[in-house]
Formats: C-alpha cells, sequence, structure tokens
C-alpha cells in the first residue's frame, strides 16, 4: 500500500473544507489567517494558497481589504447547484449510451462499498462527511465513466459546495434509503433503460434538494 504524503497546503485545504462542510467553520464567519496559521501549525504561505483553493471550490470568499469569510448558504445556491448536477449527470447517462459503455465495474464497486460503509458513529460529523464521500463516489465515477475531461472537472467543481449542503440535511435514517436509490440507478444502466437511469437519478438528486428546502 502506498503512503501518500500531502503538502502543506493540501493538507490546510483538506482540513478547513471538512470544517466548512461539517459546519465547524460556521457560513459567514470570517477566517483570521494568523489564528489560523498558528491552530493549524504552518506558516501563511500555504494558508493562503489553501484560502485560495477553497474559494475556487465557492466554499469561501475573499473580500478586498478586509479578510476571507465562510461562503454564506443559500437555498439559491443550492438550487443553482442541483440544477447544474442535474445537466452534468443526466447528460454524462446520454454519452454512456452513445459509447455503447458496458463496463461498470467502478460504479458495482462504488455501490458495495457503500452497502459495507455504515455510520459507527452518527453523532460524528466526520463519520457522517466520510459516509456522504462514499456515496458521492458513486457519482464521480458515473462522470468519470464518460472521459470527457471537461465534464469531468465542472462536476468536480461543485462537488464540495454540494456536500456541505447534503450534510446539513443528512439523517441516518435516510442511510438504506441513499443505497437504494443508487443501486436502482446502477440496475437501470446495466439494463441499458437509459431514460429510467435519469429518472432514478433525478429521484436522487431533486430529493437532496426538496428535503433541505421543503
Amino acid at each position: 500500500m502506498k503512503i501518500q504524503i500531502l503538502s502543506a497546503t493540501q493538507t490546510v485545504v483538506n482540513h478547513l473544507r471538512d470544517q466548512i462542510i461539517a459546519g465547524d467553520l460556521a457560513p459567514g464567519q470570517r477566517l483570521n489567517e494568523t489564528l489560523l496559521a498558528s491552530a493549524l501549525g504552518v506558516s501563511r504561505p500555504p494558508l493562503r494558497e489553501a484560502l485560495r483553493i477553497l474559494e475556487a471550490e465557492r466554499l469561501v470568499v475573499s473580500v478586498p481589504r478586509k479578510s476571507t469569510y465562510v461562503t454564506e448558504a443559500s437555498q439559491k445556491d443550492f438550487e443553482e447547484i442541483s440544477q447544474a448536477r442535474v445537466m452534468i449527470e443526466c447528460y454524462s447517462i446520454d454519452l454512456l449510451q452513445k459509447k455503447e459503455a458496458k463496463d461498470f465495474s467502478s460504479l458495482d464497486a462504488a455501490v458495495s462499498e457503500a452497502s459495507m460503509a455504515g455510520i459507527k458513529s452518527p453523532d460524528d460529523p466526520m463519520e457522517i462527511l466520510r459516509y456522504l464521500r462514499v456515496f458521492a463516489d458513486f457519482h464521480i465515477k458515473l462522470v468519470v465513466l464518460t472521459g470527457n475531461s471537461r465534464l469531468i472537472h465542472f462536476h468536480q467543481s461543485i462537488l464540495n459546495s454540494l456536500c456541505q449542503y447534503q450534510f446539513a440535511y443528512f439523517s441516518k435514517r435516510s442511510s438504506q434509503m441513499l443505497l437504494d436509490e443508487h443501486r436502482r440507478i446502477l440496475d437501470h444502466l446495466k439494463a441499458g433503460d437509459y431514460e429510467q437511469t435519469k429518472q432514478a437519478l433525478l429521484t436522487n438528486i431533486c430529493y437532496s434538494f426538496e428535503s433541505l428546502t421543503r
């Protein structure tokens, strides 16, 4: 097994991203660079680079001559993310149909991993975040199967903001439903029923949005 060595910048990005998604760094909260650098044990340059990466992900916003803040969450933002996700993922199904894709082993592996994941400590935010990312991996692999590098990039650019909203509405009671939905998506795709695949995708995506906004 290879051990991944992360740079100081990537380590800070991963830490702050998790803190923002889990709400430990609240929407609208000001991020004091001096205090953050001291708390994380890093110098200012890698911290600033990490904040630039998070700004590109729209998890933070930099106000010139003022400071950097955690991005405010809003129903409009979640709606826009959901609309972009529908466009990307449903079009991915169209591309897979056009390619006559047959190898869905990566999706099988993602569903298998999700079925075994579970949440050992439902009160642990990081445990919930890990669980959500198991399901996100299914959608990542779905888009990756298209082989369209631009589509993959656009999809990845919204995933962390999406996870922030999913975390907000997540309930451990929805675990089995999540698993069933993803199995249904994969079953339709394997059967070559592309319209039903897209309908199952829409059910999964729209449930996320409606659960938070109803």
